[in-house]
């Protein structure tokens, strides 16, 4: 129960404090540790886990330029492979086999594996490197489409000089944090079922420094442990290999505070790791590893998580027929670390109800309107210890109504004011052996008996402070009313963007033959109707209208790394309008895969793309801080955020988040053009994927081209959306679309001959078209588009215009995909043609 992180000595915060002020960065070559680091086989104790109470969540190791190299012992248990089988760098597709000892992975790592059986990475280069450990002789691994299932798979992560770092080790200051976590392997936290379940943690900002940054940001996660399915139940019949990951640990960050605390899913035995992360503004990053211990169990008597609390009955039943045997209130606990005899104790709230005293060892009557209950209670009586418990039975159903009965343990013993026990000596419950076991306090100085009279004696008595409690409703409803038959689901679990879940009321479990209703309902009341409310949108719940007992909850996409719960109030309802309410928790996890943001998807459905004029200046595209038109007023621009979501922490290019990549589709791509700078015949497109992901469009040309962007995330999840980027020739003329129906004219040395329209580009378009045109005179013109049955659609141009060569925007955003002709009447002559609108 001891947080053990060190407090570093090296770290002075006047330091830190007087850096802001002065707006003053350290340089970054104090803080470079040079030479090699061995790290043993503790740097990857945090993601090789073992059995089902260990982390499963692969953490990249981290290497910072100038921090000397890193060095893995490939012997340690989970790493046994025969050297490296092949890489792939920054999260490409591509893999590289490798068939030698020494070899440069890229530009970014120097990699030697010794005949010591260790591998040694130096790094050289920022960027991501994925070593994949090749099979020693006699392995079964076989090799995916990338190749990644074959061997182990380490990631390396390789930070600039310039990153965050943990401060106050001696002789580690700057080195890649992955390299320190055998300095910190006391770095750890102790939890207690119950007692302690959570622990905060000060100060966090004093762990990390940075060479570049004053501003540091700070994240956690927590890694979830491998279980097997059936570990609420313990079936022994399920297969050890069908696991799941359970959160059993919590962590968040307020300001500069760290907590840690214990879920419901926790257990004894259980443990994790917590993942402290301080970023920069470039999303370079240092992390922590806290070691969360074996949970320890609960010292004192404590409820169970999944106790029973409700028992619903109508005024027909027949208690003798339901209750046969005595319902026992103490199933309800968990016994804590002592052995100690429990003590149970029954209160009981109902309206009208009349009360028969609460006593140790006695069976009393509770008569209430609804119901009359016998309560027995036992364990404190001489001879009664193998017995110790509490428990109810039903008697008689008399009406409607309710009663709630407290179910109170404690195996924790006191004395009564004015008596003590011997210094030293433990109260203990009175039983056969020694009736009684606390004296009458004659003298006492500062509280502290000093004087017992051991003739004058009474009972210790229970310490309900040191226990546990729950609550038990029993209902009981009128004999047409909706009754529960079975217990409902009581959990939905769903992936934010995984597949939905339907729960049929009418059959609860389809694998057992015959209906499993959650609800009856006597004939005479008729047919049930079920409605479903939940209490927050982390999901959609509804009811299907064809299978009208069948409700369907659809995850709503989200990236949080908690997962995020609701309940789901289910009502039965019968044709009399009696109904009956149950609820069922939902729990929605964290998405996968990322998706394009809603905001930027509708702007793309509704035509949005970048446009351009020959004579702008270079555009940049912020990809984490879109801008695009307001649909109520065009020309206005609003922030819509990135442009893809990822569910992941960070949306920055990875290390961090997402990696862009885009490949772009245009009549002409010069063979100079790279992945990330392709030249069209109009334009020049270059994305920089690097902490702040931009692309950048420079034009010198009139035409079209289609930028597809992909993002892909640490789990090589990935999602791709398409942006139209068009470059029309508008003279220098500030208009929106950006020329959308206005024609400007350009002074050439030659002017046109004759009267020409030529035909729209691009051709079918959607939902924007250029068309260019040329007049060897100044005159009146023309442009209009009407639909194939002759109707006016849009009126482009109805004027005067110079003598040259001109160009038109035409926006069919309000129109349906189809064929439409577009005519140009100037100077006597008269110019026809078509073109295709396809959405």
């Amino acid at each position: 129960m001891t947080f053990l992180l060190q407090k570093f000595n090296a770290i002075n915060r006047s330091r830190t404090e007087a850096r802001a002020r002065n707006g003053l960065r350290p340089t970054a070559s104090g803080i470079a540790f040079t030479g090699r680091l061995a790290v043993v086989c503790l740097l990857l104790a945090g993601f090789l886990g073992v059995g089902s109470a260990i982390a499963q969540q692969q953490q990249p190791v981290i290497l910072r330029l100038g921090g000397g190299s890193a060095t893995l012992s490939l012997a340690d248990e989970g790493l046994a492979r025969g050297g490296v089988h092949h890489y792939v760098l920054n999260g490409g597709d591509g893999v590289t086999p490798v068939s030698h000892t020494n070899f440069v992975v890229g530009t970014h790592a120097h990699v030697v594996v010794g005949t010591d059986g260790n591998l040694t990475v130096t790094p050289l280069a920022t960027g991501t490197v994925k070593l994949a450990l090749a099979p020693i002789p006699g392995d079964d691994l076989t090799t995916g489409a990338d190749g990644t299932n074959n061997g182990t798979p380490i990631l390396f992560e390789i930070m600039s000089s310039g990153a965050p770092y943990l401060t106050g080790v001696t002789g580690l200051a700057g080195v890649y944090n992955a390299g320190v976590t055998v300095p910190y392997v006391g770095s750890m936290v102790q939890l207690t079922l119950k007692d302690t379940p959570s622990m905060k943690i000060k100060d966090i900002d004093d762990l990390f420094d940075d060479p570049d940054d004053i501003t540091i940001t700070y994240g956690v996660e927590a890694d979830p442990v491998k279980k097997r399915k059936d570990w609420k139940t313990t079936n022994i019949n399920e297969s050890e290999e069908d696991m799941v990951d359970v959160a059993v640990v919590s962590a968040t960050i307020s300001v500069t505070t760290l907590t840690i605390a214990l879920t419901g899913n926790a257990r004894a035995m259980d443990a994790t790791k917590v993942w402290l992360k301080a970023t920069d503004a470039a999303g370079e990053y240092a992390r922590l590893q806290i070691d969360v211990l074996m949970v320890d169990p609960a010292a004192n008597y404590h409820v169970n998580d999944d106790v029973q609390k409700n028992k619903v009955h109508r005024t027909d039943d027949v208690a003798s027929s339901i209750y046969e045997d005595i319902v026992d209130l103490t199933t309800g606990f968990t016994p804590g670390g002592r052995s100690g005899t429990p003590h149970y104790s029954v209160d009981f709230q109902a309206t009208g109800g009349t009360a028969v005293p609460n006593k140790k060892g006695a069976s009393y009557s509770i008569v209430t309107p609804a119901l009359v209950m016998a309560i027995t209670q036992t364990g404190n009586v001489p001879g009664a210890l193998s017995t110790a418990g509490a428990s109810f039975r039903i008697t008689d159903f008399r009406s409607t109504g309710e009663i709630t009965l407290t179910v109170r343990a404690t195996d924790v013993y006191t004395c009564p004011s004015g008596y003590a026990t011997e210094t030293g000596a433990t109260p203990r419950p009175p039983d056969n052996i020694t009736a009684d076991a606390c004296d009458k306090v004659m003298t006492s100085v500062a509280g502290i008996p000093t004087v017992l009279d051991d003739t004058n004696q009474k009972d210790s008595i229970p310490d309900q402070s040191k226990g546990d409690s729950y609550w038990f409703k029993v209902s009981v409803i009128s004999a047409t009313t909706p009754k529960p038959t079975a217990t409902l689901i009581a959990k939905v679990t769903m992936v934010a963007d995984g597949d939905s879940m339907m729960v049929d009321l009418a059959d609860l479990d389809s694998e057992t033959e015959g209906a499993q209703p959650a609800f009856s309902v006597p004939k005479a009341a008729g047919e049930m109707t079920y409605t479903v409310v939940l209490s927050m949108p982390i999901a959609t719940a509804e009811v299907d209208s064809v299978d009208t007992s069948v409700i369907a909850f659809a995850p709503i996409w989200h990236g949080n790394k908690a997962p995020k719960t609701a309940k789901a109030t289910v009502t039965a309802e019968n044709e009399i309008g009696e109904s009956f309410d149950r609820t069922i928790a939902v729990e929605v996890t964290h998405a996968v895969t990322p998706v394009v943001n809603e905001k930027v998807a509708l702007a793309l459905m509704a035509g949005f793309g970048l446009a351009l004029k020959t004579t702008d200046r270079a555009m940049t595209v912020d990809l984490e801080d879109l801008m695009v038109p307001n649909p109520l007023d065009p020309t206005e621009m609003v922030e819509v955020g990135p442009v893809f979501m990822n569910p992941f922490p960070d949306h920055g290019s990875l290390p961090g988040g997402l990696l862009y990549t885009m490949e772009v589709e245009a009549d002409f791509k010069s063979p100079e053009s790279t992945k990330n700078n392709v030249i069209t015949s109009a334009m020049t497109i270059t994305l920089d994927p690097g902490a702040k992901p931009t692309l950048t469009i420079t034009p010198y040309g009139a035409n079209s081209a289609v930028v597809t962007l992909t993002a892909r995330n640490r789990a090589d999840k990935s999602v791709s959306a398409s942006l139209p980027v068009m470059v029309v020739s508008c003279d220098g003329v500030d208009m929106s679309g950006p020329c959308d129906g206005v024609a400007t004219g350009t002074e050439n040395e030659e002017l046109p001959t004759e009267v020409s329209l030529s035909q729209n580009y691009p051709n079918p378009f959607n939902p924007q078209t250029t068309i260019d045109y040329a007049l060897p005179k100044a005159g009146d013109v023309s442009l209009v588009v009407y639909d194939m049955l002759g109707r006016e659609v849009d009126v482009l141009l109805d004027g005067p215009q110079a003598a040259g060569r001109h160009t038109v925007r035409f926006g069919a955003n309000h129109l349906p995909n189809g064929t439409y002709v577009y005519r140009l009447v100037a100077a006597d002559k008269t110019i026809t043609r078509t073109m295709v609108l396809v959405k």
